[in-house]
C-alpha cells in the first residue's frame, strides 16, 4: 500500500487508524514546514505554526468532509494561521523589518555546495512582491497546480499564472545578474 489516496487516508484516520495519520503527516510535513519557514522567516516560528496546524487538524479531523483535499486544507490552514499571527504581532513584525534580517525562503538541497545557491535564491525571492513570492512558494513547497494556488489564495487562476510567470522572469534576471 504505497500510494494511498488522500481520501482513503482521511477516511482511515477518521475511523481511528493512527497509521493513516502517520502517512498523512509524512506526506505533508516537509512541504508544510518549508512553506511555513518561507512565510515566517524564522525556524522557531515556522515549527510553532506548523505544529499548531497539525494540532488543529487532529482536533477537527472528524468534522472534515470525506472529499476534503488534505493538501489544500493543510496549506490553507497554515497560511491563515500565519496571517492571523502577523495581525496579532504587528508591532513585532515592524521591529523585525527595521532590523533588516534576511528571510530564509529556500533551504539548500546539499548543505555544502547548495548553501551559496540557496542564499542567492533567497535574496532574489525576498525581492519579489508578496503575491508573486507566495505563488512561487506554494508551487515549490506544496507542488500545487495553478488552479489549486488560485483556490488557496482567492485569486483567479489566470492571475496566479501571470504572477508565477512574472516571478520566474524576475528570478531569472536577478540570478543571472549575481
Amino acid at each position: 500500500m504505497t500510494d494511498v489516496s488522500e481520501a482513503e487516508l482521511l477516511a482511515r484516520y477518521q475511523r481511528g487508524d493512527l497509521e493513516a495519520f502517520t502517512r498523512i503527516y509524512e506526506r505533508f510535513k516537509a512541504g508544510l514546514y518549508g512553506y511555513a519557514l518561507s512565510l515566517c522567516g524564522s525556524a522557531a516560528r515556522a515549527q510553532d505554526v506548523t505544529q499548531e496546524v497539525w494540532m488543529k487538524f487532529i482536533e477537527r479531523v472528524e468534522k472534515l468532509a470525506p472529499d476534503t483535499r488534505l493538501g489544500a486544507y493543510l496549506y490553507t490552514a497554515l497560511r491563515n494561521r500565519v496571517i492571523d499571527e502577523a495581525r496579532r504581532r504587528k508591532s513585532e513584525q515592524k521591529a523585525l523589518e527595521h532590523q533588516g534580517g534576511q528571510e530564509t525562503l529556500v533551504l539548500p538541497a546539499d548543505p555544502l555546495t547548495g548553501a551559496e545557491e540557496a542564499a542567492r535564491l533567497n535574496e532574489a525571492l525576498a525581492e519579489l512582491p508578496e503575491e508573486q513570492r507566495e505563488t512561487v512558494l506554494l508551487r515549490l513547497y506544496g507542488a500545487f497546480t495553478f488552479e489549486e494556488v488560485a483556490e488557496l489564495t482567492g485569486a483567479p487562476a489566470k492571475t496566479v499564472m501571470s504572477r508565477y510567470r512574472l516571478a520566474l522572469d524576475k528570478l531569472r534576471a536577478a540570478l543571472s545578474a549575481r
